[in-house]
């Protein structure tokens, strides 16, 4: 699957040397949190994002671990993120107590062009949340297509004559 990206992001992750910092993006997003919780992985918060509707991203360190690519099980992360901040605990506590699991975007944008999205991974639900008081770890998940149903029609000489 290819994804939409710039030119000069790719010349960029290309090059031995570049003077161009990329800032991963994370949105933390459950129904029974009054706003989604916004970090990014630039050292200081980002403001310029508030005129898109989101934001602002709070500072704070983290390590995002995607997994390879296998054809036996769905593509999930690793999510660690420092526990600065005892309102982000306390959050998403929250979130995960109410048996529907916080949905994950992460983003990656230049640090010149913090506005310009220029990847995005959706959709990944957080499981199997654990903290600390350093580091909040959870793993992120996509929805399993294995469980889902091939067809939704039974193999019946009424809906495939064709196999009879």
């Amino acid at each position: 699957m290819s994804r939409g990206v710039s030119l000069e992001f790719i010349a960029a992750v290309n090059a031995q040397e570049t003077d161009e910092a990329f800032i991963v993006l994370v949105t933390i997003d459950h129904p029974d949190l009054p706003e989604p919780i916004y970090l990014n992985s630039s050292g200081a918060n980002i403001d310029s994002r508030v005129s898109l509707g989101l934001g602002p991203w709070l500072a704070c360190p983290f390590q995002v671990t995607l997994s390879d690519d296998s054809d036996d099980r769905p593509p999930q992360a690793k999510l660690v993120i420092d526990n600065v901040d005892r309102g982000l605990v306390a959050a998403i506590r929250e979130a995960a107590a109410g048996g529907v699991a916080p949905v994950v975007t992460l983003e990656v944008v230049k640090a010149s062009a913090p506005d310009l999205v220029e990847m995005v991974l959706t959709d990944f639900e957080m499981r199997e949340i654990t903290y600390n008081s350093l580091t909040i770890e959870t793993t992120l998940t996509l929805e399993s297509l294995f469980n889902e149903p091939a067809c939704g029609y039974s193999f019946t000489p009424t809906h495939f004559p064709g196999l009879f």
